[in-house]
């Protein structure tokens, strides 16, 4: 199982000090442990594929960035969709079976979950799994769209995940010290 470690990526309004030239440090690490325990990895930053898009990096300095996740989309989705078209051609779906992203701020969610419905949409079979320091409300996790939540350091948790992906074992058998089946929430919140 082929697997896109993808640094999502974060808008910088106007106004917004944050620099994009910070490479993305965690996945890299992710990357390193996942090659030296032989699974065929890609790293993918999908900041510095924005800052190739001129036009699209541009449109982010004039938004308003306080708006929800429902607001922006419907106000920018123009944009938003635009965005999600770009960085999805810079990538093969096909290629994987599982893609891990890392959220490290509330922003990048406006660009995320559409990005993350279209990539279900594609290819409905591959296994996403999000981790990051950024604590996701429950209803975007229960949308179907991520399959796994790293809730802890993701070295061990996301290679228990594909190991168990691979094997095509019963993810029960999975340390839950490090993670969250996006399944058994939906369950326990049904009890």
């Amino acid at each position: 199982m082929k697997v896109a470690l993808i640094n999502a990526p974060r808008l910088i309004f106007s106004g917004d000090i944050y620099s994009l030239t910070s490479p993305p440090l965690g996945l890299a690490h992710l990357y390193g442990y996942l090659t030296q325990k032989g699974i065929d990895s890609d790293l993918i930053d999908f900041n510095v594929e924005l800052m190739k898009n001129k036009k699209i990096f541009v449109c982010f300095n004039n938004i308003d960035s306080s708006l929800s996740l429902e607001d922006f989309c419907l106000k920018y989705k123009t944009i938003v969709d635009e965005t999600v078209n770009y960085l999805l051609s810079k990538v093969d779906l096909t290629k994987y079976g599982l893609l891990g992203m890392s959220v490290l701020e509330n922003q990048s969610l406006k660009i995320i979950v559409p990005l993350l419905k279209k990539i279900k949409s594609l290819n409905p079979e591959i296994k996403i799994v999000l981790g990051g320091s950024l604590p996701i409300e429950d209803k975007y996790l229960l949308e179907g769209l991520i399959d796994f939540l790293v809730l802890d350091y993701g070295e061990e948790a996301l290679y228990s995940i594909i190991k168990s992906l691979q094997k095509k074992d019963n993810l029960s058998n999975l340390h839950f010290q490090f993670l969250l089946q996006m399944k058994w929430i939906k369950l326990m919140k049904k009890l």
